[in-house]
C-alpha cells in the first residue's frame, strides 16, 4: 500500500506537474534589440505587448567606424526606434508615455554620457586619453527626464580602439 499524502502535498505535486507540461506556454518572446551591421544587442529591446499595453519598442544603431579607431577620433552613429519617438524639444521636460531620447556612454552607463541627442543621425568623439583595445558605446533610450525605460532598452556597438 503507497504512503498516504497530506492534501497539501498532492496540490503541490498536482501545481509542479501543471507547470512541468506547460513549459513555458504563456510567455511572450522579446526580442533583443535589433541589432545592425555594426551593433550587438545586450539587453531586451521590446516591452512586451498585452491586452492593450504601449506597442513593442525597438533600437537600432549602427555606426560608420568600428574598427581601426583612433583616440579623438568622431564616429557617426544612426539611431532607428519603433514605437517610441524621439522628441528633441521635450529633452529635460516631464516624463511622457512613449516619447524621450537617448543617451550615448563610453563603455558602461556610469558617469556623464558622451552624448545626449534626440537625433537620429549624430556624431560621438571618442575620447584622446582612451585605451588600445575593445571597448563599446553604450545607447540606452530615456524618457523626456532622462529616467531609463523600464525595463530598460539599449544596445551597444563594439569599437576596437588602437593607435597607429
Amino acid at each position: 500500500m503507497p504512503p498516504r499524502r497530506s492534501p497539501i502535498a498532492s496540490s503541490l505535486l498536482a501545481g509542479v506537474a501543471v507547470l512541468a507540461l506547460m513549459g513555458g506556454c504563456g510567455e511572450e518572446d522579446t526580442p533583443p534589440a535589433s541589432a545592425g551591421a555594426e551593433s550587438a544587442p545586450e539587453s531586451p529591446a521590446a516591452a512586451p505587448e498585452a491586452g492593450g499595453a504601449a506597442p513593442a519598442i525597438t533600437l537600432e544603431v549602427t555606426a560608420d567606424k568600428t574598427h581601426a579607431v583612433q583616440p579623438g577620433d568622431e564616429i557617426g552613429i544612426t539611431v532607428s526606434v519603433e514605437g517610441f519617438t524621439l522628441d528633441a524639444a521635450g529633452i529635460g521636460a516631464e516624463a511622457e508615455p512613449g516619447r524621450g531620447h537617448y543617451h550615448v556612454y563610453f563603455g558602461g552607463s556610469e558617469g556623464e554620457p558622451l552624448l545626449v541627442s534626440a537625433d537620429a543621425n549624430a556624431v560621438v568623439k571618442v575620447s584622446d586619453d582612451v585605451t588600445d583595445g575593445t571597448h563599446s558605446l553604450l545607447i540606452q533610450l530615456r524618457g523626456n527626464d532622462h529616467s531609463p525605460l523600464d525595463p530598460p532598452i539599449e544596445t551597444k556597438v563594439r569599437l576596437i580602439i588602437y593607435r597607429l
